[in-house]
């Protein structure tokens, strides 16, 4: 359908990739949205979850995606790679859509049968599952689960006020109130640090 697609841009073929998006949209479950984009990063075809019963978004409605990072980050890669992106919250129309829904983005890049490059396909993936999932492990009433990303913000904190400094451009950073245990995770790659404040143990 994909193929059918990029050698002629039909409503036709716009309609069974959606078909395609949708089905799988059912069986995987985690998958918030998929999407083909092409060069210029407009949506051509975007299916979203719609908390189980996927629809695909009229045409009128697709949005230009050819800023975002995940857009420009994945068409430039080469056949077959695959771009996996930060966890983030997700954007709409410019603004943070509520309630709130952690991702992560897969993307690769597509291209037709005579090997030229028409855009990218975009899977949004629901990363409360990956956040849920930890906090079930290390469920434990002495203990307090977080999960931080490479510049020291939270995704997963005890307090969720902290959690997504840098989607809201606040200060709230564990590297800023915890600096010589975070001076510790960046220089290791396992260990525990013991401080007034607790023992932290941590593995990246």
């Amino acid at each position: 359908h994909m193929h059918d697609l990029l050698r002629s841009d039909s409503i036709e073929a716009r309609a069974h990739l959606a078909d395609e998006f949708i089905s799988l949209l059912k069986a995987k479950k985690h998958y918030d949205q998929i999407r083909y984009l092409n060069t210029t990063g407009m949506e051509v075809v975007r299916v979203n979850y719609n908390s189980g019963a996927p629809y695909a978004v009229p045409q009128e409605e697709l949005q230009n995606k050819g800023r975002r990072y995940y857009f420009t980050d994945t068409f430039n890669l080469k056949r077959h790679q695959v771009f996996v992106s930060p966890m983030d919250l997700n954007v709409e129309n410019g603004k943070i859509e509520t309630p709130l829904k952690p991702m992560l983005r897969f993307g690769t890049p597509v291209y037709d049968p005579s090997g030229r490059k028409k855009g990218v396909v975009i899977i949004n993936y629901y990363a409360d599952t990956i956040r849920h999932n930890i906090k079930q492990f290390l469920a434990n009433p002495d203990s307090a689960p977080m999960l931080l990303n490479a510049r020291g913000y939270w995704l997963l904190a005890p307090d969720s006020r902290d959690e997504w400094g840098f989607m809201y451009k606040n200060k709230r950073r564990f590297d800023h109130r915890y600096p010589e245990i975070w001076e510790k995770i960046v220089q290791q790659k396992t260990g525990q640090v013991s401080t007034s404040d607790g023992l932290f143990t941590f593995i990246t």
